[in-house]
């Protein structure tokens, strides 16, 4: 409530920080059942558990919070949510110090149902958009955290997918979220107003940046309906360029989630991407020092050459850092053949291909820097079971995986996904003349033989057949 006489631009500064102080502090104790660990002491020990207003005092990573299903069982008796409130607010600024939560106090579990029951209120009394107008029109960006963290933690992970009912419930915070945000009659809206913040660099960013992005990836993965509101939302700030080049990894790697999801279910924003330049940094993040950014740039890429070739001039660059990763089984601080490489090797694998998928455009260049050699070479080896690996990551990361079996067998997938790109690479005569050239029959024939894998060894069929009927 309250009039405009207490929002930005007009009223008193102590009126106008008091009703900011109560905007903060709801959503961090609405958060409250949703926080797995709260380090109390830390929060108290940097001065902050003596304020109510969701945003601390001093700063730093102490007294992270720990997001998931729990939370301290005293959180309720007095001081115990001041300092609970702080130390969500170390989190809602975006504090890095994951270790100073280790040492906490006991932790109580919220029971599954008791989550379901908030959720169901939370629905049920519209947070979503109540946070929306509230945080857009009393909240300077500095504020943005603690209410965007809440949105998304409703959203991404309270909600359910792709717009139908969850349990008989209806908790479709999604749709709350762009109904909300279009009806917003101020300009610009809370999530064009948080993604305008990045131009300020990482000091002068929101909190709430990387949690806004990720929303707008949400919202683009699950339906193609959302995209043209997204289109109107990413034109007015102008800012994809920008997260691209983000000083945080966090960000550059939301970026490129964020892009790869907007070329997901059409070519639909081929030709935003092409107005904007951003093929070419999607290029440049494929040689980022950081794996996840290099990884979604490497979906990104895939996702922008899979519905038409219209991109493919302006994908070429991204050739070559393909290859290279494909080429490459260590990693930094990983090891020889870590399975964090594993997967990346498969997104570079499933892009290469994709860049011969709809036009025999940029054959030549794959062929010439290397790519088709490269993915013989990757054909050829045994993928290891992820049992027999450093663990058995999952396969939220692979949206090309052929089926279940193949996401959760991450470290046996890039000599499947290298012949699989094989198979669309083969449609081209100067690919084919590409692997005969590589005596690619013979070696994908012996690869196929000595392997316990039927999805590869199945794969590696369906190349040798095109070969045998391109060679006649």
């Amino acid at each position: 409530g309250g009039g405009d006489d207490v929002g930005r631009g007009g009223g008193s500064r102590s009126r106008n920080s008091l009703v900011s102080d109560v905007i903060c502090t709801a959503s961090a104790l609405l958060y409250l059942p949703f926080m797995s660990r709260v380090q109390v002491e830390g929060a108290a020990a940097n001065g902050t558990s003596g304020r109510m207003d969701g945003r601390g005092g001093g700063g730093g990573g102490a007294g992270r919070a720990y997001m998931g299903t729990s939370y301290r069982s005293s959180v309720g008796a007095g001081a115990s949510v001041a300092a609970a409130v702080a130390a969500f607010a170390a989190h809602g600024r975006g504090g890095e110090d994951a270790a100073a939560a280790e040492s906490g106090l006991g932790v109580g579990f919220v029971d599954e149902e008791v989550v379901a029951f908030v959720l169901r209120l939370f629905s049920r009394w519209q947070v979503v958009p109540i946070l929306v107008e509230a945080a857009g029109h009393y909240l300077d960006s500095s504020d943005f955290g603690l209410p965007v963290g809440l949105i998304a933690r409703l959203v991404l992970g309270g909600g359910h997918d792709g717009g139908a009912e969850s349990s008989g419930e209806g908790l479709d915070f999604a749709a709350q979220l762009v109904r909300s945000v279009q009806a917003c009659q101020r300009h610009p809206n809370l999530l064009c107003a948080v993604l305008a913040t990045a131009r300020l660099g990482e000091r002068g960013a929101s909190a709430g940046l990387a949690d806004v992005v990720s929303l707008l990836s949400h919202l683009a993965r699950l339906t193609p309906d959302h995209y043209e509101r997204l289109r109107s939302w990413l034109a007015d700030s102008g800012v994809l360029p920008v997260l691209l080049r983000h000083p945080s990894a966090n960000v550059r790697a939301k970026a490129c989630n964020l892009i790869g999801n907007l070329c997901r279910h059409s070519d639909f924003f081929y030709s935003f991407l092409l107005e904007h330049g951003l093929p070419e940094l999607l290029a440049h993040c494929l040689d980022d020092d950081d794996r996840s950014v290099r990884k979604f740039a490497c979906v990104a890429i895939g996702n922008a050459a899979f519905h038409a070739s219209s991109l493919y001039p302006a994908l070429k660059e991204a050739i070559d850092p393909l290859v290279s990763i494909l080429r490459s089984r260590s990693s930094p601080g990983g090891g020889i053949d870590h399975p964090d490489q594993d997967k990346l090797r498969c997104n570079a694998a499933a892009a290469l291909g994709n860049l011969a998928r709809k036009s025999r455009m940029l054959c030549d260049e794959l062929v010439e820097r290397g790519a088709v050699e490269a993915l013989v070479a990757v054909a050829e080896q045994e993928g290891r079971s992820a049992s027999a690996g450093a663990g058995g990551p999952g396969g939220a990361s692979l949206p090309w995986a052929t089926s279940r079996d193949d996401a959760g067998d991450v470290l046996a997938l890039a000599p499947r996904l290298a012949l699989f790109a094989l198979r669309t690479l083969c449609r081209r005569a100067e690919c084919v003349d590409a692997v005969l050239a590589v005596d690619g029959v013979a070696r994908i024939r012996a690869a196929a033989a000595r392997s316990s894998d039927a999805a590869k060894v199945s794969h590696a069929q369906k190349v040798l057949l095109q070969l045998l009927e391109a060679r006649g």
